[in-house]
C-alpha cells in the first residue's frame, strides 16, 4: 500500500517509493529506495524533503498515515472548494480571438529581445535593456486588454530554447498574476520585468549543465544554483534597477519554509515578488518538457502547487496565483462528463467552467465539428454539462494549439 508520509515520520526500514518533490533538485540517483540509515533519512531532510510517498508492502508502515488515494481525494476536494469560488472580475477590453494576432507577435519579438540580452550577459558584457523596456510595455498593455491570449500562446515552447522561453513564459504569467493581485501598474510592468531577467545568471552556467539530459550530480545541482547570485551581481552592475526586479532575480528559488537557496529565506523575510516569481517558476518549469522530463499538464501542476501550498509557498498566494490562471488554465485539453473534449480559450469568474472550443470525442475516438462553447452561460445545450478532468494531449496526439 502507498501512503503519504512527512519527513517526521520517516524512519529506518521503510520503503521509500516517491520523494514528493517535482520542482526539486535532490540528491539521490532514484526516487525509490530502502532507508537503510539514520544518515539517509538526514540527508533527505537537509535537501529540503518534507513529504514522501512509502511502499508499506515493502517496508515499515505508519499506522496514521493517509493512502495516496485518500489524500489525493483531500487535495481535489480542497481544489473543488477553490474553483468554486467566485473569480476576480476582468476588465477585459479586447476578445482573446482579436487579442491572439499581437500576442503572437509580441512573443515573436521577444525571443529576439531576450536571445540578444542573454548572448550580451554570456559575453560578459553589460545587457542593453531599452528593448526589453519596450517589451514589457507591450506584454502589460497586451495583458490588460486581454491576459488569455498571450497566457495561452506562451506555453508554446521549442526545442533547444527553454531559456529563452521560460523567461518570456515566466514574464508573461507572473504579469497576469500581478493584474489579477490588483498591483499597481509601475509595479506590474517591474514584475514583469522580473520575469524577463530572472534567470540571466543562467549565462554565467556551463551550457552542458543546463542542457544535460540526465539528473545533475550534487556538485553540478550547486554549480547551477551560484545563477541566482550571479545574476544578482549582472543586475548590480547596471544603473536604475528597480528592487522589486532584483528581488525576483535573488529571491525566485527561495520557500516559504525556508528549504530554498541561495540564502534559505523563510516566510515574509522573502518579498511578495519573490515569493510570487517563486510559484511561477515552478509552474512554468512543471509545464515544460525538459531533457529529464516529461511536461506535466497546468492543471495537474497547479494541484501539486496547491499541494505544496502548506509548506513550500504561502497559501493565500497560491489561492491568489490558482484564481488567476484558473482551475484549468488556457490551452489546456478538458473532457467534458459527456466524452467531447475541448481546448480552454478563455476564463469567466466561474473557475471551473471556461470557455472551451469542442472537438474531439473521446469514446468514439474521433473529431467532431468544432464549436466554440461558454461553460459558464446559462440556457444552452451545455448548461447542465461540467469537466470532469485534464485531457493529456499526447495520449491522443492531439495539438491543442490547431484549435486556438
Amino acid at each position: 500500500m502507498l501512503k503519504k508520509i512527512t519527513i517526521s515520520q520517516l524512519d529506518t526500514g521503510m520503503y521509500v517509493q516517491e520523494l514528493d518533490c517535482g520542482w526539486m533538485t535532490h540528491p539521490f540517483l532514484s526516487s525509490s529506495f530502502k532507508v537503510t540509515s539514520a544518515a539517509i533519512i538526514d540527508k533527505i531532510r537537509k535537501a529540503g524533503i518534507q513529504r514522501l510517498v512509502i511502499d508499506t508492502a515493502k517496508g515499515k508502515d505508519v499506522g496514521d498515515a493517509p493512502t495516496v488515494q485518500e489524500s489525493n481525494k483531500q487535495l481535489d476536494q480542497r481544489q473543488q472548494a477553490l474553483g468554486e469560488a467566485v473569480a476576480p472580475q476582468e476588465n477585459k477590453r479586447s476578445g482573446v480571438a482579436n487579442e491572439l494576432g499581437t500576442a503572437k507577435k509580441i512573443l515573436q519579438d521577444a525571443q529576439s529581445v531576450m536571445h540578444n540580452i542573454l548572448a550580451q550577459a554570456r559575453a560578459d558584457e553589460n545587457p542593453r535593456l531599452d528593448d526589453a523596456h519596450l517589451l514589457v510595455e507591450r506584454i502589460t498593455d497586451s495583458l490588460a486588454r486581454n491576459p488569455d491570449a498571450l497566457l495561452g500562446i506562451s506555453r508554446i515552447k521549442q526545442k533547444d530554447q527553454y531559456l529563452f522561453q521560460h523567461s518570456v513564459a515566466t514574464s508573461v504569467v507572473l504579469g497576469a498574476f500581478a493584474r489579477a493581485m490588483k498591483l499597481p501598474v509601475d509595479t506590474i510592468r517591474d514584475i514583469v520585468m522580473g520575469g524577463l531577467l530572472h534567470d540571466i545568471g543562467k549565462t554565467q552556467v556551463p551550457l552542458q549543465l543546463l542542457q544535460k539530459p540526465a539528473k545533475l550530480t550534487e556538485d553540478e545541482f550547486a554549480i547551477v544554483a551560484e545563477h541566482v547570485s550571479l545574476g544578482r551581481q549582472i543586475l548590480l552592475e547596471l544603473n536604475d534597477i528597480p528592487k522589486c526586479v532584483i528581488d525576483i532575480v535573488s529571491q525566485h528559488h527561495e520557500r516559504w519554509d525556508g528549504t530554498g537557496y541561495p540564502k534559505n529565506l523563510k516566510g515574509n523575510q522573502i518579498s511578495i515578488e519573490g515569493q510570487m516569481a517563486g510559484i511561477v517558476d515552478v509552474y512554468d518549469a512543471l509545464t515544460a518538457n525538459r531533457p529529464y522530463k516529461s511536461a506535466a499538464e497546468p492543471a495537474l501542476a497547479l494541484k501539486k502547487i496547491l499541494e505544496w501550498s502548506d509548506l513550500h509557498f504561502d497559501a493565500q498566494l497560491v489561492q491568489h496565483f490558482i484564481r488567476a490562471m484558473g482551475i484549468y488554465p488556457v490551452a489546456s485539453l478538458v473532457q467534458l462528463d459527456n466524452g467531447l473534449v475541448g481546448v480552454v480559450l478563455e476564463q469567466s469568474t466561474k473557475l471551473l467552467r471556461p470557455c472551451i472550443r469542442v472537438f474531439y470525442d473521446i469514446t468514439k475516438k474521433r473529431y467532431v465539428q468544432a464549436h466554440t462553447v461558454d461553460l459558464s452561460a446559462a440556457g444552452t445545450r451545455y448548461t447542465d454539462h461540467k469537466i470532469v478532468g485534464a485531457v493529456n494531449p499526447s495520449e491522443h496526439r492531439i495539438n491543442p494549439y490547431d484549435f486556438i
